[in-house]
């Protein structure tokens, strides 16, 4: 029985050194917003913030932001491999006199990850002479 509960510990242990080491190799990123977004839910005030990405190991995952006094998790919508990707960035639209992050490219990874925006109705934007344009915050 003693044996037992020591195979137990000891694989509970293994399992906790292996489930941190694969959350430290995770890609960082930083960004800096100069103007507020949202990201899914979440309004993001202008500043700097830092991302952990998902471990290409663990499949499909989520990202991790952390600003001031602000930290959630997003689930893109997609993934796809980019091998033409040469620096990594956000691409955020303004919809509605709003910004959204609609996409994050990973010079690293090669992958470029796209999330969900509010849809518009492209035809009323154009009649009113807008129309939905897209920025590009750098990522380091």
């Amino acid at each position: 029985m003693n044996l037992s509960i020591n195979r137990i510990l000891s694989l509970t242990a293994l399992a906790a050194f292996a489930s941190s080491g694969i959350m430290q190799a995770a890609e960082q990123a930083t960004f800096h917003l100069p103007f507020a977004a949202h990201w899914g839910p979440v309004v993001l005030k202008p500043g700097a913030y830092k991302m952990s990405l998902p471990v290409p190991s663990a499949g499909a995952g989520t990202f991790q932001i952390v600003g001031v006094n602000k930290s959630f998790f997003e689930l893109p919508q997609s993934t796809d491999v980019e091998e033409s990707v040469n620096s990594s960035y956000l691409t955020l639209v303004k919809i509605d006199g709003s910004y959204f992050v609609r996409e994050f490219a990973s010079k690293q990874s090669g992958k470029r990850f796209t999330f969900g925006v509010p849809k518009t109705n492209h035809r009323q934007e154009i009649a009113n002479g807008g129309g939905v344009s897209s920025l590009v915050v750098a990522v380091n």
